[in-house]
């Protein structure tokens, strides 16, 4: 059963096709007491959503990639607000541990849009107190294993040298008390370079973190055909995807 869900293929042909479309928001949920209660301990789950690069899907192996499983990757500041909202766990999706983000990815030509429920994990720096809880068989190869920290770093140098200095400022959403001080921060950083990395690219490596997104159910849209056509489509644990129409 190693044949790639319907949706994926779906997915892949669009994307070929709007070279532009490589942009999706994604959505967490922070969760946080509300002091202006009574109740003081009452949780609350308040929305985030962010814009995100799609990076690449994850190659996979042996029992996963047979499984039909499908897994995202893109990248992010550990310091940022939404890897908190993410869950670290060390074990695998199961009915008990729920998927904990949900992308949405709009076709502007062919009026597709594509809402992928996930299941999050973070590949922080090796000695970030959130790396024991990346699960190091994510993709299913066994022989030989993965130089997850090999991954992490050809992460880092496949990025703009734009990008990558950006990962050299403060954290994300800290307050600017003087915006003369964003003059000093680097403009651009080069690829980080063992043998000699600038102190500043060693900085924006360690506040780098790698984002896999493992979907769990999909929800596609087509309102580019009459009548407009509505899918969902759920991960099934003994292997494989099941479909079912639904009303647009």
């Amino acid at each position: 059963m190693d044949a790639e869900p319907e949706w994926k293929l779906r997915l892949d042909d669009l994307l070929r096709n709007e070279k532009k479309a490589v942009v999706y928001t994604l959505a967490t949920s922070e969760v946080h007491s509300d002091p202006s209660t009574a109740d003081f301990g009452t949780i609350h789950n308040q929305p985030r959503a962010r814009s995100v690069v799609h990076r690449s899907f994850v190659e996979l192996y042996g029992e996963k990639k047979e499984s039909g499983a499908v897994i995202l990757q893109t990248t992010t500041d550990i310091r940022s607000a939404k890897t908190s909202q993410m869950r670290h766990r060390q074990n695998p999706p199961s009915s008990e541990n729920k998927p904990d983000a949900e992308i949405v990815w709009w076709f502007s030509t062919p009026n597709v849009q594509f809402r992928l429920s996930c299941y999050t994990h973070l590949l922080p720096a090796a000695g970030h107190p959130w790396r024991d809880a990346f699960p190091i068989d994510l993709t299913g190869r066994r022989e030989n294993g993965v130089d997850w920290e090999q991954v992490r770093v050809d992460a880092f140098n496949a990025l703009s040298p734009f990008l990558r200095a950006s990962f050299a400022r403060p954290p994300p959403g800290s307050v600017l008390d003087d915006p003369e001080e964003a003059k000093t921060w680097p403009v651009e950083l080069p690829q980080l370079d063992e043998q000699g990395a600038d102190p500043r690219v060693k900085e924006a490596f360690e506040h780098f973190a790698v984002v896999y997104l493992e979907v769990d159910a999909v929800d596609v849209v087509d309102l580019g055909v009459v009548p407009n056509q509505r899918s969902l489509y759920r991960r099934q644990r003994q292997g494989g995807w099941a479909k079912t129409r639904l009303v647009p």
